[in-house]
């Protein structure tokens, strides 16, 4: 069935119409937590519970009435061919405005008032679905290594920025981040990073320091912690990992790299074309999204995917 634009714009129209004769729920305390039903393996639905994030000044919090299906929804639910599982489907979500960040006036197009008890319709992007987080992790070399990487993925465009520990620690995770926003800003580094999901491994146990800018203490991202023994919930990036063991296979001593290299591994495993992304780049996705000028402040360049090289020889140059 074949449905125009304006059928959908109407549909739309008719169900906030309905919803807007509602009367607005009463103020009072919010609740800490909301249930999702989370798509735990192909064609099993389970109802979880995760605590709500805290407003931020420019959020919105929404009471979920309803939500539309796509046909990745569908995929997802048949067979998992994206590797999102686990994953919280159904998006552009309608419902009604029951906490309003301070600086919250109007709608984004700054014509529509918006207030407490407004209905809402949006596409969100929920917080516990680690698809649409950044996650992060640490690769380590051999037991006696000091050393190790630092790798952020971005689940969606399957980019991996990697970055070199000197030691494996809380300080040396919190100084890539800081170094991160001292490169880009913290408007881009807020709009690379809503959210970001590690392990609760030692070198991410300083979740104030990740999560707020040291000087200003202005909160730049929410950091969520996967549950123990769970490697699942973080199966992107461990799935992307192995790009980078094919470079730096386990048992090799990481005290002998330097910075350099964990930015050729970035900008070579970027340029390797990706058959989810319909034999684009991670590179070429990353840069239509947030811009070359980004990508270069980054330290992150182009390879002919050509000449890429995912072997051990990469780093002998």
């Amino acid at each position: 069935m074949n449905i125009s634009a304006s059928q959908i714009e109407s549909i739309v129209r008719s169900v906030l119409g309905q919803m807007g004769g509602a009367a607005p729920a009463a103020a009072g305390p919010l609740p800490k937590t909301a249930k999702v039903a989370m798509l735990t393996a192909p064609k099993k639905i389970e109802v979880k519970e995760y605590p709500i994030p805290e407003l931020g000044d420019d959020d919105i919090l929404v009471r979920v009435e309803g939500c539309g299906v796509c046909g990745t929804d569908v995929h997802e639910w048949k067979g998992d061919p994206f590797g999102l599982i686990p994953v919280t489907l159904g998006h552009e979500g309608t419902g009604e405005i029951v906490a309003l960040g301070k600086n919250i006036k109007a709608d984004t197009a700054g014509t529509y008032n918006v207030g407490f008890g407004s209905t809402f319709g949006t596409s969100t992007t929920d917080t516990t679905n680690a698809a649409l987080c950044s996650q992060g992790l640490t690769v380590e070399g051999t037991k006696d290594s000091h050393k190790c990487f630092l790798t952020i993925h971005f689940v969606n465009y399957h980019f991996m920025l990697i970055f070199l520990l000197e030691s494996k620690t809380s300080s040396e995770v919190v100084r890539v981040f800081n170094w991160i926003q001292k490169q880009v800003g913290i408007k881009t580094f807020k709009e690379l990073f809503p959210v970001i999901l590690t392990d609760r491994g030692s070198e991410f146990i300083d979740p104030i320091g990740i999560e707020f800018d040291v000087e200003t203490s202005e909160q730049r991202t929410h950091l969520f912690y996967c549950d123990a023994y769970v490697s699942s919930q973080k199966g992107a990036i461990e799935s992307n990992h192995r790009k980078l063991r094919y470079i730096v296979p386990k048992g090799t001593n990481t005290d002998c790299f330097e910075e350099k290299h964990a930015i050729l591994m970035t900008n070579h495993i970027a340029s390797y074309p990706i058959r989810d992304l319909s034999g684009n780049t991670p590179y070429q996705i990353m840069e239509i999204v947030y811009g070359k000028e980004t990508l270069t402040l980054l330290k992150v360049e182009k390879v002919d995917p050509s000449t890429v090289n995912l072997t051990p020889k990469l780093l002998m140059k």
